[in-house]
């Protein structure tokens, strides 16, 4: 049912990881999000990976394409071939200027604006005092559905201290501030 990728039937993917154990012992972050999500046509939608590091390495997000694992490719497969309007960072087709995309923290904003199953791939790259140490990748299918029903929550929050409401569900954190 994928929408966005060419011969989506018949393709299989991969995903991939780095680890660079040099700076010593490495994990992979744990993703705290669901791997199908499910969105609302014409409802503006967010979407955060929720990586979390136990190590507390800085993390770098990127939109990436799903890797092709035609056998014939491999070890050096190309990514995938998206239906254009579709492309590995921009995954979703939204409304004029309706997609968004953090690498500072890998949240997601977006206006759908037809219904889809849209194959979105992150990847996430782990930096220890500089230093690259690791990489992994999260591959989901976001569904979005024409008949919703009710609307999806906003965040009613007045005061913030600390930091500043950015949009309807984001709230930036000032570093160093005191909550």
């Amino acid at each position: 049912n994928i929408s966005n990728i060419q011969n989506a039937g018949s393709t299989k993917t991969y995903l991939e990881a780095t680890l660079n154990n040099v700076a010593g012992p490495n994990s992979s972050p744990e993703y705290t999000s669901i791997p199908t999500p499910f969105y609302c046509m014409l409802e503006d939608q967010q979407f955060g990976l929720g990586a979390v590091d136990t190590a507390s390495d800085s993390l770098v997000f990127e939109l990436v394409p799903a890797l092709d694992g035609n056998p014939n490719t491999l070890p050096e497969s190309p990514g995938v071939a998206y239906i254009s309007p579709y492309t590995a960072e921009v995954p979703i087709v939204t409304s004029a200027g309706g997609f968004t995309f953090s690498g500072l923290n890998g949240q997601l904003t977006f206006s759908p604006s037809i219904s889809q199953s849209a194959l979105v791939v992150y990847k996430v790259y782990e930096y220890r005092n500089g230093v690259l140490v690791g990489t992994s990748q999260r591959e989901m299918t976001f569904i979005i559905s024409p008949d919703c029903e009710g609307t999806p929550p906003t965040l009613k929050v007045v005061n913030v201290v600390g930091g500043a409401i950015t949009g309807k569900n984001v709230v930036n954190i000032c570093v160093g501030t005191p909550s």
